[in-house]
């Protein structure tokens, strides 16, 4: 009896010894210590950090899907076809390496370019001459040993042999044609408001493979276009790793769509839209 009532008194002190506090380490981790004679208990526990999007110091991937329209500029312009009603549209997938504040981009795009076209023949007159033939100024008659002998006066003068001409013309048709594209890219990422807002910058080369055309004229295509351009993005971090994306993408040719093109004119793509990023 007595010995299990000192038993439950020293129960009851240990017991009583015993406290809990818990130390705040950090925004992410606190650290629970439990004391007790004469041993102490240390245990780590994790809480939930906030959804914030901070890619300082990250190097990690990121996939996007992106669509945007625009339109299209040519210069100089034709001297002989007037085109108007241009659109473009570009649909892309791309995979971008981070490296902290740099990345390194790959993707895959299917862009359409269309138009209207105007071909203006213009009047045209061929002349050809030549020299060896002679004009009669005047003519009369001879009579010698009974016989009459009809002379002639005569110059050098250019004849036409021929003659062509063609007046101005003008025929309308519309002219599509699309590219499947394989963009590399180099870009750098910004952060404008607390880890959530940034914006990306990227210079970029554009590797094409001409995939249709529809034309109402007899023009050739190359089948292989290289372009060079410019894109920009503003994202908004939606989630923690979920971005929504406005997006500003400028393309300008390195070689030329058509052949014989007059004054190997530059072409120029400019397009708005948006795009929807995922971080992993």
């Amino acid at each position: 009896m007595m010995k299990s009532l000192r038993i439950g008194i020293v129960l009851i002190v240990c017991l009583t010894n015993v406290s809990v506090f818990a130390q705040q380490d950090s925004l992410y981790t606190d650290t629970v210590i439990v004391v007790k004679d004469p041993h102490v208990i240390t245990k780590q526990v994790y809480v939930n950090a906030p959804t914030t999007n901070d890619t300082s110091n990250a190097i990690r991937w990121q996939l996007e899907v992106s669509y945007l329209i625009g339109n299209v500029s040519v210069s100089p312009k034709y001297a002989s076809i007037n085109m108007n009603n241009y659109s473009f549209k570009i649909m892309q997938f791309q995979a971008y390496r981070t490296f902290k504040r740099w990345e390194l981009g790959l993707g895959l795009g299917w862009t359409t370019t269309q138009f209207r076209q105007e071909s203006i023949l213009k009047e045209n007159f061929h002349f050809q001459k030549d020299s060896s033939f002679v004009r009669i100024l005047d003519s009369y008659v001879q009579t010698v040993g009974g016989k009459d002998t009809t002379i002639y006066i005569t110059e050098t003068a250019d004849t036409v042999l021929q003659k062509t001409s063609q007046l101005a013309t003008t025929k309308s048709g519309q002219v599509k044609f699309s590219y499947f594209q394989i963009p590399f890219s180099i870009g750098y990422r910004i952060p404008v408001w607390k880890n959530r807002l940034f914006f990306t910058s990227r210079v970029q080369l554009v590797f094409g493979l001409r995939t249709q055309l529809k034309t109402d004229f007899e023009e050739t295509m190359h089948k292989f276009a290289y372009t060079y351009g410019l894109q920009t993005d503003l994202s908004y971090a939606l989630f923690r790793k979920v971005e929504l994306k406005a997006k500003a993408n400028w393309q300008s040719n390195l070689s030329h769509p058509f052949y014989g093109e007059e004054q190997a004119p530059n072409w120029h793509w400019l397009a708005f839209g948006l795009g929807l990023g995922i971080q992993f």
